[in-house]
């Protein structure tokens, strides 16, 4: 056996033997008081209801001609470019909105029953730029990998966060796809990290141990 295959075969190894701490809230928090612990998963704030005579609301959208436009009625969209319209509601404040962590957007190419235009509230981690002020929606987030195990508890409060926030990703199981192992502990050696415990969460190349919600949030911020 080969000194390449040997270090892949000790680093999976490593990678089943544990689970990485869950860093959501510190461990002495949750020693403390167990009765009490809350995933820190806000509620998504409700859609605006958009209107054809709607006030107080901002459109975005990309117009094929202009690029990024804006507009603060829906009249001014033009037909090519109704189908994903970014909302902004000013009648609320960014804090009652999360506009740090959510996006609204309106389909007005069509009318519901009552006259309203349809609109969805999407995570804002799923767009690689979301100024809601003045851009519209962009290329899906990909690039997340999340490796773990079936059996580790940090791993499966790590999936169901990504999926409450609407955060595609791609799982790799380390247990079942020796490939996987061999893969996430060649990345880690990469940027200077040992192998040891799951998850690890690479975002875009930046690799991240356990289940560090912050951290996490940080990678996936388009670069300033």
């Amino acid at each position: 056996m080969g000194a390449d295959v040997r270090g892949a075969a000790g680093a999976l190894l490593l990678l089943l033997g544990s689970c990485t701490q869950d860093k959501t809230q510190p461990a002495a928090a949750v020693e403390q008081a167990p009765a009490v612990q809350v995933e820190t998963v806000k509620e998504a704030p409700q859609a605006a209801i958009v209107r054809d005579d709607s006030k107080n609301l901002v459109f975005s959208w990309f117009d094929p001609e202009k690029g990024h436009t804006s507009g603060t009625s829906v009249a001014e969209v033009p037909s090519n470019s109704r189908k994903d319209v970014v909302v902004a509601d000013l009648s609320r404040t960014p804090e009652e909105r999360q506009s740090s962590r959510y996006v609204m957007i309106a389909n007005l190419s069509e009318k519901s029953a009552d006259g309203s235009y349809p609109v969805v509230v999407q995570s804002r981690y799923r767009f690689a730029d979301a100024d809601l002020s003045d851009l519209g929606p962009m290329a899906p987030n990909e690039g997340v990998i999340v490796y773990s195990t079936t059996w580790c508890g940090p791993c499966k409060k790590l999936k169901r966060w990504l999926k409450t926030e609407g955060i595609p990703f791609t799982n790799k199981d380390v247990e079942n796809d020796p490939g996987a192992g061999a893969e996430v502990a060649t990345k880690l050696k990469k940027v200077g990290m040992q192998p040891g415990g799951v998850p690890v969460v690479d975002v875009r190349g930046t690799m991240i141990k356990g289940f560090d919600q912050r951290a996490i949030e940080r990678a996936l911020r388009p670069a300033p």
